[in-house]
């Protein structure tokens, strides 16, 4: 008797206080309550923020241009004596350049290099071949203006007018003729020239009298005359 009284109170506390594993399950499902751990690991999103933004953001258009043409650029000849050539330089060797000017690219130009002073390519790289011994002076500077007799010298120059002198030393003829060249140069710098192209000299005086010379050419000079001048006429020189 004793032993059933107790099995019934085990019986009922069990019913009263105590649940199986298995119960507290089905009750979970009954009520509907989710375990935490499953919201917990749920990851929000396998995007990032900042590519979620991205792809929201309506695309932009651009407007469709044409391609501007890269503008023609040239080669800068510059002659002795200052005169710049707009050209495409083909070939610089040892004793001549060739050229051909943007109007006529069908004519190639040769030139020779002792006539060069420099050249400017397109690239921006720049060749110095000879010094500028001729520019333009001022009359007060006629010690600057030169002399020749090759008329390949004065290429690229502008012609200025006439120069002649005429004198006599009783030292020597060579005396005479630094004379003459004095004067020559003074009526050259006058002019606006740099250089002067001799196209004649002479030597006056015979056995005992006094030694002189005369000699006469043309002024040239890097600027070409201004509009509306004419070449200086020398009123010294020889008819």
């Amino acid at each position: 008797m004793k032993a059933i009284i107790i099995c019934f109170f085990v019986i009922a506390g069990g019913i009263l206080y105590g649940q199986t594993p298995q119960n507290k399950s089905v009750k979970d499902n009954k009520t509907g309550t989710k375990p935490a751990t499953a919201t917990a690991n749920k990851p929000a999103s396998n995007q990032p923020a900042t590519v979620q933004a991205a792809t929201n953001k309506p695309a932009a258009t651009t407007a469709k241009t044409s391609p501007t043409p890269p503008p023609v650029s040239y080669d800068t000849i510059v002659m002795l004596g200052g005169k710049k050539i707009t050209a495409n330089v083909q070939q610089v060797g040892s004793k001549e350049a060739t050229y051909y000017i943007p109007s006529k690219p069908d004519s190639l130009i040769r030139v020779e290099r002792k006539q060069l002073q420099r050249i400017i390519y397109k690239n921006g790289r720049v060749e110095d071949y000879s010094k500028p011994v001729l520019q333009m002076v001022d009359e007060g500077q006629w010690q600057a203006v030169t002399f020749t007799h090759d008329k390949k010298q004065i290429n690229g120059l502008y012609k200025r007018g006439e120069v002649s002198a005429k004198t006599f030393s009783p030292k020597s003829k060579k005396a005479a003729q630094q004379q003459a060249f004095i004067k020559l140069q003074k009526k050259a710098a006058s002019q606006g020239g740099s250089v002067i192209l001799i196209t004649d000299e002479q030597s006056l005086g015979g056995y005992g009298d006094v030694p002189g010379v005369y000699i006469e050419g043309f002024t040239y000079g890097d600027k070409p005359l201004e509009k509306g001048t004419n070449v200086v006429v020398d009123k010294d020189k020889k008819p």
